[in-house]
């Protein structure tokens, strides 16, 4: 008797399973499905996906300070690379022209020659850049200018001093 037990043990028959052929055939179904699940799973985390192509954001501020923050912030976001201008004019130059990528703007409100919602039109009226996502950077929190910000095309706002983790949220949501 002893050798018969451990012999139903080893293959997992024993009396109560003996009287129920069903659950012997549900155990082993289930089985079958983990394990095909499993391969599954494990053939998914095999495959090689191609690498994100690296998105390029223009970023506009008078401030040299507040280029190299923003910089040094967007570069810990994998596949982006920041493109920073001091000078509005140069940033203009630089988004008209078509052989030039880009695919966030994130442009300060307060800026000389021409301030961020000017700019912000002026993008939006260039060709193939009505769908780039805009983010306006800006100390002020009167929603007037939040209000024309908008009417001008941004996506988003962040409110200055930059919060680190809300800038890499803002822009991975936005690409």
């Amino acid at each position: 008797y002893q050798r018969g037990v451990a012999k139903h043990r080893i293959t997992g028959h024993n009396r109560h399973n003996r009287q129920s052929g069903t659950r012997n055939k549900k155990t082993r179904l289930s089985d079958a499905l983990i394990n095909s699940r499993r391969v599954k799973t494990v053939a998914a985390s095999n495959r090689k996906y191609p690498k994100r192509a690296t998105m390029n954001a223009v970023i506009v501020d008078d401030n040299k300070t507040n280029l190299v923050i923003f910089e040094a912030i967007l570069s810990q976001i994998e596949n982006i690379n920041a493109i920073c201008f001091e000078n509005p004019i140069d940033a203009f130059a630089y988004c008209e022209d078509l052989e030039n990528s880009i695919d966030l703007l994130v442009v300060d409100f307060m800026m000389p020659f021409i301030d961020g919602v000017e700019f912000t039109t002026k993008f939006r009226q260039l060709q193939g850049k009505s769908e780039i996502p805009i983010i306006v950077v800006t100390a002020f929190v009167e929603p007037e200018i939040r209000y024309k910000a908008l009417e001008a095309g941004a996506n988003d706002f962040l409110t200055k001093p930059i919060d680190k983790v809300e800038l890499k949220s803002r822009v991975k949501n936005m690409l």
